[in-house]
């Protein structure tokens, strides 16, 4: 399902309707903010063309980024059927006319047919769609939260109305507990095929979340420019391309590579935040090599000198060595880069071409137009329903075509012989995935409650001894203080007027051998806001701790590291606006632990993951074992 709702999000960015319909069941529904219900997959099929002006795919000067972050999935007890809750971030406009924001929550349905994941209902709720200029403190949504439905009547009335920015709306959350997550108990006596397809199986789900953690960690060696760690994610032999820079090959070719985006190390000034977003991942049936798409959504610049917004999409090959992942081919293609200042309907920049002072092993592989110019990047995988390749692609490698024809499909169950302990290490594995799911489940909730207020409700997902400690403002002990802190700095959400979207991102999750406690790395993206007021950004890194206790996991530390807090007017070229300490929030209990060192300083938190390749914590961390701590009372 993620993969069903991340792909539905690559085929809105590229204006592909015909691959949005086919996600859908038969007898779907469709409700985009307050355009109505729109009923079964032709009549989808005509919403999307009616969006797109009647015709298929983005014209030049066009962007429609549609971005599906935060994922909260619940599977039903019999398999068939499942419930999420998705964010969309959308930026759109058209190069010299227009540029917009636009942001709200899914609330979807989705049916195994025939062995099929489909979206049955789709339900987005519109919270602003507002323009560049003066971003979501200086206008109104002026849509009133329609689209299509001035040229094309729906089905049927909306099921709720509210109101869009400046108005509040909190949607009805399809569940009703974050941290319980149901287990099923394998049985030993099963047999050996059954037992054999578990251990597959589980294998498989191990491979993916293998990749996303590799996947996340790149970007967060990218943030601080940690080349030597980030060269290590690589095979020997991979590659990698960078926009129109060209192909730097193997280890040593790539380490130089790196130094085009600035010297080793996070510098006084520089802002490098790289967002790696929605991966759709592909395991091949050997389990040897994989394949992804993912999204880079970043923040470039220098202090009071440059500003940028960079929006790209990854396709990367990997490859499993002596039983870890690598990255084989680490490819970006760049959808646009634009000036802050003047976003991207008046600053649109060209992608850089091959360096002279660095050259390229190998010129680029394909050539293409950047924003304002349209370009589809090769999709690795068919369509998750119909199984055919997007007609908007062609030029994939011959290998690579014969590889893929090889995914979904398992080996032969009388070809895998299992053993107890194979058993048991199968049903170990499925724990922990399923505890690291839940585990994703508790914070992404966390962001959602924040989002609109519901600061006691927040509080509940924390256990009885949990703490959040703000770099350079203290720390808060307890429920009830956690609760005066968050009403007091969070609550804007929830009230007419006020915005504070917390985005829960790129999260790498690590629990405990005993699998009582955990520890996760989050990013926080944030949109907040004052309507007529002021508006301001935020960026900055969570490293946090979780505990067990009766089968439900809760929060037990929060330890936030702010990157940048700063005006939507002056962005990052400014100064930033915000200290931690704000004047809202109340005295601390203990004093921090760390400092804070917001941007322009440069920014290096604690990273408390081990590296996903060699499996090494970083120089200097405090910690003797990627175990997570046991909560002390």
């Amino acid at each position: 399902m993620k993969r069903l709702q991340r792909a539905f999000g690559y085929y809105l960015d590229q204006g592909l309707w015909d691959e949005v319909a086919d996600l859908f069941t038969a007898d779907a529904s469709l409700e985009v903010a307050l355009d109505g219900v729109f009923t079964g997959r032709d009549r989808i099929r005509r919403f999307f063309y009616e969006l797109g002006q009647g015709r298929r795919g983005l014209s030049y000067g066009e962007l429609h980024e549609c971005l599906q972050v935060q994922p909260v999935v619940h599977i039903t007890a019999d398999g068939a059927c499942a419930k999420g809750r998705w964010r969309a971030l959308i930026l759109c406009g058209r190069q010299g006319e227009r540029a917009s924001w636009a942001e709200g929550p899914y609330e979807n349905e989705y049916r195994c047919d025939q062995g099929i994941w489909k979206i049955s209902r789709l339900h987005w709720y519109q919270t602003f769609q507002v323009p560049y200029e003066g971003g979501w403190a200086g206008n109104i949504d002026a849509t009133g939260g329609t689209r299509v439905s001035g040229t094309l009547r729906p089905d049927a009335e909306p099921t709720e109305r509210y109101d869009v920015w400046p108005g509040v709306y909190t949607p009805a959350f399809h569940y009703t507990s974050a941290g319980a997550w149901g287990n099923d108990e394998i049985d030993p006596a099963a047999d050996e095929p059954a037992l054999a397809a578990l251990e597959r199986r589980t294998l498989r789900l191990e491979d993916a979340a293998a990749i996303e953690n590799l996947i996340g960690a790149y970007g967060y060696f990218l943030d601080k420019q940690q080349w030597d760690r980030l060269v290590e994610l690589f095979a020997a032999d991979g590659s990698m391309e960078v926009s129109l820079r060209g192909v730097y090959v193997g280890r040593r070719s790539i380490r130089r590579a790196l130094e085009l985006f600035g010297p080793q190390g996070i510098q006084p000034g520089y802002l490098h935040n790289h967002l790696q977003l929605q991966p759709v991942i592909h395991i091949a049936a050997d389990g040897r090599r994989a394949w992804a798409r993912s999204r880079a959504l970043s923040q470039l610049g220098t202090y009071q000198g440059t500003a940028l917004w960079h929006g790209g999409i990854y396709e990367c090959e990997f490859v499993k060595v002596a039983g870890v992942w690598k990255y084989k081919h680490d490819h970006i293609y760049t959808t646009y880069f634009a000036d802050y200042e003047r976003g991207w309907a008046h600053g649109a920049r060209a992608a850089p071409k091959p360096s002279d002072a660095i050259p390229p092993d190998l010129p680029p592989t394909e050539q293409y137009d950047v924003f304002p110019g349209r370009y589809v990047p090769p999709f690795h995988y068919p369509h998750p329903v119909t199984g055919m390749r997007i007609s908007a692609v062609t030029g994939h490698a011959p290998a690579q075509e014969t590889a893929l024809a090889a995914l979904g499909t398992h080996s032969p169950a009388a070809t895998i012989r299992t053993t107890t302990k194979q058993t048991v290490h199968a049903v170990a594995a499925l724990q922990r995935l399923e505890d690291v799911h839940s585990i994703e489940i508790l914070q992404r909730t966390y962001g959602y409650l924040i989002d609109k207020g519901l600061c006691a409700e927040a509080t509940e997902l924390f256990s009885a001894n949990g703490t959040i400690e703000i770099a350079g403002l203290g720390r808060f002990v307890g429920r009830e203080r956690i609760l005066e802190y968050l009403t007091g700095h969070c609550s804007q959400g929830g009230a007419p007027g006020g915005l504070f979207e917390f985005m829960q991102l790129q999260s790498i999750i690590t629990v405990a051998d005993d699998g009582s406690t955990a520890s996760g790395r989050w990013r926080w993206f944030l949109q907040s806001a004052r309507y007529g007021e002021k508006a301001s950004w935020g960026l900055g890194i969570l490293e946090n701790e979780y505990v067990k206790a009766d089968g439900v996991w809760r929060i037990w530390r929060i330890e936030a590291h702010p990157r940048l807090s700063a005006s939507y007017a002056g962005g990052w070229l400014q100064p930033a606006i915000d200290d931690p300490a704000t004047p809202t929030a109340p005295a601390p209990d203990l004093t921090p632990a760390h400092p804070a060192s917001p941007y322009p300083q440069p920014f290096s938190p604690p990273c408390r993951f081990v590296h996903p390749v060699t499996g090494q914590l970083p120089a200097g961390s405090t910690s003797a074992s990627n175990q997570p701590r046991t909560p002390r009372s």
